[in-house]
């Protein structure tokens, strides 16, 4: 059995170095023992579930660092990697060196493990607000601020009675680090603008702020705001939207593409005074002209062509 530790049932009196080797094991440290030895025969049996729930009952009557790495084992085989990560690191930490001398491969596990796992720092308002990950409710902004996640894409979800909702959909990278900020806004003081803009994806600012490329959705206090849009081969585009208190509203945009060389006038006025200038050149070019008089009367100055021999 590769995967999980012995467990050496220790008294109170043993840990504290007051009685011999050869000391009678305690009741409840013989249980601790009996159920490590069941879960070390169903994790054998691939049962992990039920495997943990031995480690752990075992763990509330003795606390030995072994079961420590087998929980973290026992984790690990369910897929609750954020779970597994803290016993393991627990147990690097809290184990006696000649414990984790029996663990060669600790750092390489515990690097592994750490690549599966990502963390999630949420800042919001207010604090009572609930934080939804993925279907899991975790707690309120009060007492919620760093989360161990399994790797992957998720959604982050704030909610309130009587403000609005944020949600936030996150990719979650092993090993990295996201923060998540939010603050809910009442629904007595704030509305929903939702913009749609052709084309699709263009760049959308409200109130001079980038908030995103559209379609966009987003919660801001009643009242009037401006919103701007950009995007690559169209003009820019503004315009204003009045957003009412507890309500939405949708704004659809029609960007225009920016005028091709040949559409604007100072092309034509150009590529005229172009053919013009070209034309009096040519003409100027090719006219031919009398030979110019010579100092001889009456006529005119030749000269023979000639080369150098």
């Amino acid at each position: 059995m590769a995967w999980v530790l012995a467990l050496t049932a220790l008294s109170p009196s043993f840990a504290a170095g007051a009685a011999p080797k050869s000391a009678p094991t305690t009741p409840t440290a013989k249980t601790a023992a009996q159920l490590k030895a069941e879960g070390d025969k169903a994790f054998d049996a691939f049962l992990y579930e039920d495997a943990l729930r031995a480690y752990e009952a075992a763990w509330e009557l003795s606390p030995d660092p072994a079961l420590l790495y087998n929980r973290g084992r026992a984790l690990q085989a369910l897929g609750r990697h954020p779970e597994a990560l803290t016993m393991l690191e627990r147990f690097a930490a809290e184990a006696p060196p000649d414990l984790k001398a029996k663990v060669p491969g600790l750092s390489k596990l515990i690097a592994d493990v750490r690549a599966r796992v990502a963390t999630l720092h949420v800042a919001c308002e207010p604090k009572d607000a609930q934080v939804v990950v993925g279907d899991r409710v975790y707690g309120t902004c009060a007492t919620v601020s760093e989360l161990r996640l399994v790797a992957g894409a998720t959604t982050v979800k704030v909610e309130r009675e009587g403000h609005f909702p944020f949600r936030r959909d996150v990719k979650l990278e092993g090993g990295s680090a996201v923060t998540v900020e939010a603050r809910l806004l009442a629904r007595a003081t704030s509305g929903v603008l939702a913009v749609v803009v052709d084309p699709a994806a263009a760049r959308v600012s409200v109130d001079g702020k980038f908030v995103g490329n559209a379609p966009v959705e987003l919660v801001l206090s009643a009242g009037t705001h401006d919103i701007s849009t950009q995007s690559p081969g169209y003009e820019p585009l503004a315009s204003k939207a009045v957003v009412k208190a507890d309500g939405r509203i949708d704004v659809r945009l029609t960007m225009k593409q920016t005028p091709g060389l040949t559409s604007r006038w100072w092309f034509w006025t150009s590529i005229g005074a172009v053919v013009t200038t070209g034309v009096v050149l040519t003409i100027a070019l090719t006219t031919e002209r009398d030979a110019p008089s010579g100092d001889f009367s009456p006529g005119r100055v030749g000269a023979p062509l000639w080369r150098f021999e």
